[in-house]
């Protein structure tokens, strides 16, 4: 083994107190979405999904608990929108009671396919796109809404990784997190009244690997017989 490697090997080894010099953990929402990471969430089709991260969005922008109970601080959003236009976007806006404001900000795939740009985040122009915007705004916070609409196929293990690898080095690369919404494979039969579990996202296992966190959202039957969503 040439004397150089062996020297690069020599110096990765450190003692455990070592990492007492690193930098704190920096939290976008306490104790869930930290800077310079990326995570998953996922749920059924119709789900709440989109609710769900207008809600984190707007609770975000002007400091108010995420989840009744995680503390934020105002804090800059970028929604790159794949999956519903912009009437259907203003729609569910005004169920809300936060107003949108300036730390919100969003990007349409729709509107980017009519300007003949790309969004892609399986191609180096796409990519490039993307990264664009986000050196152009720097938000804190970046939600993809949902993943299948940038990409081409989930199940593409090579193409994931490069997809995943990609984020998580422009999450760094711009210390923000990347929330990633995804689907979940349909239930049916016995797996009606199973929880979801990791392993019922769609797609290669290559993004439960690189993901630093994974939300579900699960539909659930409450005491009154009817569906309802967690």
């Amino acid at each position: 083994m040439q004397a150089i490697i062996k020297e690069k090997l020599s110096n990765l080894v450190k003692p455990l107190s070592y990492v007492n010099n690193a930098t704190n953990c920096d939290w976008v929402v306490n104790n869930l979405f930290a800077k310079q990471y990326v995570s998953f969430l996922f749920g059924e089709a119709g789900c709440g999904k989109t609710w769900l991260i207008l809600d984190i969005m707007l609770k975000m922008s002007v400091g108010e608990n995420v989840f009744a109970l995680l503390p934020t601080i105002p804090a800059k959003v970028l929604l790159f929108e794949g999956d519903i236009t912009d009437s259907l976007l203003k729609e569910r806006l005004n169920k809300f009671s936060i107003l949108p404001n300036d730390n919100l900000m969003y990007v349409n795939k729709y509107n980017a396919e009519y300007s003949d740009v790309s969004l892609e985040l399986t191609t180096k122009e796409g990519r490039h796109g993307i990264e664009y915007i986000i050196s152009s705004n720097m938000p804190d916070l970046i939600i993809f809404d949902t993943l299948i609409s940038f990409i081409n196929d989930e199940k593409d293990a090579v193409e994931i990784k490069e997809v995943v690898n990609f984020l998580r080095t422009t999450a760094e690369k711009y210390n923000c997190h990347i929330l990633v919404c995804h689907h979940c494979r349909k239930k049916d039969g016995k797996d009606q009244r199973k929880r979801l579990e990791q392993s019922d996202m769609i797609g290669t296992s290559v993004m439960n690997r690189l993901a630093s966190l994974i939300l579900g959202i699960d539909r659930i039957d409450n005491d009154c017989g009817t569906e309802g969503v967690i």
